[in-house]
């Protein structure tokens, strides 16, 4: 398969465009036009995890970590960073990243790991800029117009809260004259042709649109199906880091740690938590949204030395997992999307407990 279309699934879950701005996220070594067979997915990548690639028959490596995060100033072995990019390209190995834009995704980074502890989904919890959408708007024979609507209902359009399948209609008249060389659904060419159609509008999330527009024109009996796509100021739906999770029932302390099932550090006087935040990787900027949520338990990766004494003087319970390790889980839904051959690393991501 062509590395692009390997990774078309991967762009629909989290668009690169969604990623934060000082963000390096995409791919990052490699030719979209190169064949991929299997693929190998990690947090982090290492000398390590180019040597398992490498005995594994792998073309691609996805991680979560950008392999290129500063810019380069050279390509020498004596560096890091320069030695693996080095390392990489001789190995003939493609190199894509999913950071943030992974962190802010739907089924992402912080879903993944609620999900790994039993936790239902819960509200955003660190603001983190809007999803914007678009206006779609094209035109339909009346006897065409399940068709379509069913393939903007495929396409996750038409959602407004907590509605979806939200449309406009209207019926108008179209009108067209098919010149020499086309191959008319309606009409005769050379002549003006008028025919009663449906001018459909919907929205859409603006990452998604130009997907929809190709399922569009892939069953539209017209050759030349008319399409509007018009921005939108509103609405707006706002994007966030981390989950808020408010429990019906608190859950125990020893709970969680057997779900998790890994090493973690327990810093707290309680066992029982009701109001539980979450946010994979680093933490810093959760513990404001943890304290102004009330939550009772902040499970994160890692935190710094000043933040856990503000967390815990605050009465804030923390649970940490380890940066890297907070972030794995994820790795099992890329894998679920994956549309060749491919597998987690044997060691995802750097051991930080």
């Amino acid at each position: 398969m062509k590395l692009k279309d390997v990774l078309k699934p991967l762009r629909k879950m989290a668009p690169e465009s969604t990623a934060e701005a000082w963000d390096n996220v995409g791919l990052q070594i490699g030719d979209k036009e190169q064949i991929i067979n299997k693929a190998l997915l990690t947090v982090d990548i290492t000398d390590s995890c180019l040597e398992e690639a490498r005995e594994k028959g792998c073309e691609l490596i996805i991680s979560h970590h950008p392999l290129i995060f500063k810019p380069l100033k050279n390509l020498t072995t004596s560096d890091y960073i320069p030695r693996l990019v080095s390392k990489a390209i001789k190995q003939g190995l493609a190199i894509y990243a999913m950071h943030t834009n992974l962190d802010l995704a739907e089924k992402g980074v912080n879903r993944a790991l609620g999900d790994v502890l039993g936790l239902k989904r819960g509200r955003g919890l660190v603001p983190s800029g809007y999803k914007e959408y678009v206006k779609l708007i094209t035109f339909v024979p009346i006897t065409e117009i399940a068709s379509i609507r069913e393939a903007l209902w495929t396409q996750e359009a038409g959602f407004i809260g907590n509605y979806d399948h939200c449309a406009f209609e209207t019926i108008g008249t179209g009108r067209f004259r098919p010149l020499k060389g086309t191959n008319p659904y309606l009409g005769t060419i050379g002549k003006d042709e008028e025919v009663e159609e449906i001018r459909l509008e919907t929205i859409i999330n603006k990452e998604k649109y130009l997907d929809l527009i190709e399922q569009i024109k892939k069953i539209h009996p017209y050759e030349e199906p008319v399409i509007d796509v018009y921005p939108l100021a509103y609405p707006k739906e706002s994007r966030y880091l981390g989950e808020f999770i408010n429990l019906e029932t608190p859950v125990n302390l020893e709970i969680l740690l057997n779900r998790w099932g890994k090493k973690a550090l327990f810093y707290g006087s309680k066992d029982e938590f009701k109001r539980i935040a979450i946010l994979g990787g680093s933490g810093s900027i959760g513990v404001e949204f943890a304290l102004k949520n009330k939550s009772d338990l902040f499970i994160t990766g890692e935190l710094d030395y000043h933040e856990l004494i503000q967390a815990r003087e605050e009465g804030l319970s923390i649970l940490l997992l380890g940066h890297g390790a907070s972030e794995a889980p994820v790795l099992n839904n890329l894998l679920e999307i994956m549309p060749i051959e491919a597998q987690i690393a044997a060691k995802p991501y750097l051991v930080t407990l």
